[in-house]
C-alpha cells in the first residue's frame, strides 16, 4: 500500500479546509515529517512527492512504553530483515522481547531492537 492510499481520507480532510494555508506542509506532517519552511517550496514540494509515492510502512515503536504483557507486536528479525508477530513480553536493554503466536514451547522467545504494532486486520 502506498502512502497516498493509505492517508487518503486524511489528505481529503486537508484539502477541504479551508484555513490551510500551505498544502504540502500539511500533508508532510501527516506523513511525520518535521517541516523546515525555511527550505524552498519547490524542494518541499519533491520531498512530498517522493513520500506520496512510496511504500507505507508502519512507525517503529521507540521503546516498551505503554505495552503489556500480551500485546500484540511485530519484531523484525536481525538477520533476514523479515517481520514476526508475537505477544509482547518486555522491553529490556533496548530490544523488545515476544512469545512467538501458536508455539507452546517455553523457549519460542525472539528479541529485537525494532518493534512495531501491526496494522488493521494483521
Amino acid at each position: 500500500m502506498l502512502n497516498v492510499d493509505k492517508y487518503r481520507e486524511e489528505f481529503l480532510e486537508v484539502i477541504e479546509d479551508d484555513s490551510a494555508v500551505c498544502l504540502t506542509s500539511r500533508f508532510l506532517t501527516i506523513l511525520g515529517v518535521d517541516v523546515d519552511c525555511r527550505i524552498s517550496c519547490v524542494d518541499c514540494t519533491r520531498s512530498l512527492l517522493g513520500m506520496l509515492f512510496s511504500e507505507y510502512h508502519p512507525p517503529l515503536l521507540s521503546d516498551g512504553y505503554g505495552l503489556i504483557a500480551g500485546d500484540w507486536l511485530e519484531i523484525e528479525d536481525d538477520n533476514d530483515g523479515r517481520w514476526y508477530k508475537g505477544r509482547f513480553i518486555g522491553y529490556l536493554d533496548g530490544r523488545f522481547y515476544v512469545k512467538h503466536e501458536g508455539d507452546q514451547n517455553l523457549f519460542g522467545v525472539s528479541s529485537s531492537v525494532h518493534a512495531r504494532l501491526p496494522e488493521d486486520g494483521e
